[in-house]
């Protein structure tokens, strides 16, 4: 557009500087505040973010809040059943080391019974067994409800039974994840524009995606060498607020270790002689007034007839002598003259 000219701003965001709204410790979810970053005035266009790079740690886990939680119920003979809730710790696990973790897990939540646990090395795939011991349990449940590890761990969502067999253990459905989040979604409601994610189908503050392109306790960097701009929606920002999830929405934690982001803000405005040019249209006096009908009718509902029935009138005192003010908008203009051309099409 050649009546236009862009500004750019650089916009450096690091979380050790911003307040934290909720999840102390996670910088996830944070603000920055701001005073007058982008003002609303006459003269602007419209204003567009982009992400230009970023540094974030690989401090969070493929195992945490979100999905650490199993919930299984035991049957042993002569004693019922018994429910319990394994709590995995924390951490960065593979299929080995994970086994070792639950299988702990598992004795210490059922007083010293043992279970054993397998993977198929060549699908990925889980198996598992009660072992003989002592009280022996003879039947393995786990459950979905309270559970939020089923899918890490290669199950479908539905309750399953896994009985005493050494020889042929049963096997979990399909092969177990623990690649952790592949991509990092950054959202802001200050900066949110027209963006759309498949997750809910619709339109959300989603302002950028970093991808996970380090290895764990590693350091993600991220640059683009062609900004993708999105179309701000709000005119006026006094503070920025981030917040960070993975592909699915969950939320990070990097367990209080700072990341950086910087930003690209663009301010489309008028060229100085059109925004000139603009002004004396809208408020020098002129020979003719030309009004815009459908404008008039979508943005102020008002009444075509009735303007021209004000213009006749004001055409007629005029002729009298004075300049008189018609009001069609939210500004008066002065009309020195009128002729049939001042009347709008009805």
């Amino acid at each position: 557009m050649a009546d236009l000219f862009a500004e750019t701003s650089i916009i450096t965001l690091n979380s050790k500087y911003a307040n934290e709204i909720s999840s102390a410790g996670f910088k996830n979810d944070v603000r920055f505040d701001f005073t007058n970053l982008l003002k609303d005035l006459p003269f602007i266009v419209y204003n567009t973010i982009s992400i230009e790079s970023a540094t974030i740690p690989y401090s969070f886990y493929n195992i945490n809040e979100t999905n650490n939680l199993l919930v299984i119920r035991t049957t042993t003979a002569g004693a019922g059943t018994n429910t319990h809730t394994l709590t995995i710790t924390k951490g960065n696990y593979n299929a080995v080391n994970f086994q070792t973790e639950l299988l702990r897990q598992y004795t210490i939540e059922t007083a010293g019974s043992v279970a054993i646990m397998g993977v198929n090395r060549a699908t990925g795939v889980f198996t598992l067994t009660p072992a003989t011991s002592t009280p022996q349990i003879s039947q393995i449940e786990l459950l979905t409800t309270g559970s939020t590890i089923f899918e890490t761990i290669g199950l479908f969502k539905s309750n399953h039974v896994f009985t005493f067999n050494l020889t042929t253990p049963t096997s979990f459905d399909f092969p177990a994840n623990f690649l952790g989040p592949t991509k990092l979604h950054i959202y802001s409601n200050t900066l949110a524009s027209n963006n759309v994610d498949s997750r809910n189908a619709g339109i959300n503050s989603l302002i950028g995606i970093v991808p996970v392109n380090a290895a764990t306790f590693g350091l993600i960097t991220y640059e683009i060498s062609q900004h993708i701009e999105s179309v701000l929606k709000s005119r006026y920002i006094n503070d920025i607020d981030i917040r960070i999830t993975d592909e699915n929405d969950n939320p990070i934690n990097f367990n209080y270790i700072d990341w950086t982001i910087t930003l690209i803000l663009k301010t489309f405005k008028y060229m100085p002689e059109v925004f000139k040019e603009r002004q004396q249209i809208d408020m020098a006096p002129s020979k003719k007034l030309e009004i815009n009908e459908d404008m008039i009718k979508r943005e102020q509902g008002l009444d075509i007839k009735q303007i021209n029935k004000e213009i006749k009138q004001d055409k007629k005192e005029y002729n009298e002598g004075d300049n008189k003010k018609v009001i069609v908008s939210k500004k008066p203009l002065i009309i020195p003259d009128f002729d049939d051309a001042d009347l709008l099409m009805e």
